[in-house]
């Protein structure tokens, strides 16, 4: 049997996979990237809230540097925009992956270590009964 259609089948699976895999990791790393901006945002709001108002600001900048609150905007965009893109890879990457999954499956190779799961034999009078093996 011509086993090279099946062949390129597989492979281009496994390319598929492959790129699936890499867009999952840039998920990952946008996940990470949304997760930063998240904290700088947290700590934006407790260092602002913990500066004590009876002291000049110019005192407290030693301490922690002043941010406003287009700064804390800024972060809070930072962070959604890398949820939204770190969602659409996980999703993209899922997808991915399983369309490689399936050609890998169609373009598997027959097994040739295994009994078949049933066999065609002669019987008496010349008539052929397929009957499955059990083991």
């Amino acid at each position: 049997t011509d086993t090279a259609t099946r062949a390129s089948m597989e492979r281009t699976g496994f390319y598929i996979l492959g790129a699936g895999s890499a867009v999952l990791a840039a998920g990952f790393g946008s996940a990470l990237l949304s997760r930063g901006a998240a904290d700088e945002a947290r700590d934006i709001v407790r260092v602002e809230r913990s500066r004590d108002a009876s002291v000049p600001i110019s005192s407290t900048e030693d301490v922690a540097p002043v941010r406003t609150r287009d700064d804390l905007q800024d972060a809070r965009d930072r962070h959604a925009r890398w949820a939204v893109i770190s969602n659409a890879l996980y999703v993209t990457g899922l997808v991915t992956a399983g369309v490689g999954a399936y050609f890998i499956y169609k373009g598997a190779r027959q097994r040739r270590d295994v009994a078949p799961p049933f066999a065609i034999a002669p019987v008496q009078g010349g008539a052929v009964v397929a009957k499955e093996l059990s083991w």
